[in-house]
């Protein structure tokens, strides 16, 4: 960690967060995907992402495992958010 964390995120339940992207929808038509992006998800997540935007300096603390656990702590600290994994036996959700 660079700086001491200001607030303190326990993360209950970590996502790996999926976001599609469609150049065109239409009702009715078949819509396809131009783009999927996976990233760090759930709530406490999301908010310690909204945290770090406006200037403060979160740690999330979180169980994570399987594959997915590993997408979400990669993910995480890609945007620089400071996480502490806890790994677990079982596999993290997905969305």
């Amino acid at each position: 960690m660079n700086h001491p964390p200001h607030i303190l995120c326990i993360s209950l339940s970590p996502a790996l967060d999926r976001y599609i992207t469609v150049n065109k929808f239409e009702i009715g038509k078949i819509n396809r995907t131009a783009q999927v992006d996976e990233r760090a998800g759930g709530k406490c997540i999301n908010v310690s992402r909204a945290i770090r935007q406006i200037g403060g300096n979160p740690l999330v603390i979180s169980a994570l495992g399987g594959h997915s656990g590993r997408q979400i702590i990669n993910s995480a600290r890609s945007e620089g958010i400071e996480l502490l994994a806890v790994r677990t036996k079982n596999g993290t959700r997905q969305y």
